[in-house]
C-alpha cells in the first residue's frame, strides 16, 4: 500500500482509461485501472472482478462509438448499465476507509456523491 493517503475516489468510465481516479496530495486525479487501484486501496477481489466486467462491457463498445453509432440499443439499456455502476460505486464506498470521499460519474454524464 502507498503511504500517500487517498482523499477522494471517483468511479467512472472513459475510453481506454480508468475506471478509477484517485486524488491524493495533488490537485488533479491520478488514473488507475482495476489492477493498479489495489496497490493503494484494499478492495475485495470480488468487487474488482465485477468492476472489470462492468468496464469491459463499456470498452467493448469502442468500435460503435468510433463509427458514430449509439453504444446502447436504448436509453433504458444505458440507464440499466449506469445503475449497475452505481451499485458498484456503493460497494466501493463500503470498502473504502471513511475518510475517503467516493463519487460516481458513470459514463461521464453523472457526478454523484456516494454516501
Amino acid at each position: 500500500m502507498s503511504d500517500r493517503a487517498v482523499v477522494k475516489l471517483a468511479l467512472g468510465l472513459d475510453w481506454q482509461a480508468g475506471p478509477f481516479w484517485l486524488w491524493r496530495d495533488e490537485p488533479l486525479p491520478e488514473e488507475f485501472d482495476s489492477a493498479e487501484v489495489t496497490e493503494v486501496l484494499e478492495l475485495s477481489e470480488s468487487l474488482i472482478a465485477e468492476i472489470i466486467e462492468w468496464d469491459s462491457v463499456y470498452q467493448a463498445k469502442w468500435t460503435l462509438m468510433m463509427e458514430d453509432r449509439p453504444i446502447f440499443a436504448t436509453e433504458e439499456d444505458r440507464l440499466r448499465f449506469l445503475a449497475w455502476g452505481r451499485v458498484l460505486a456503493r460497494r466501493v464506498r463500503a470498502e473504502c476507509p471513511p475518510e475517503v470521499t467516493v463519487t460516481y460519474s458513470g459514463d461521464g454524464s453523472l457526478d454523484e456523491l456516494i454516501p
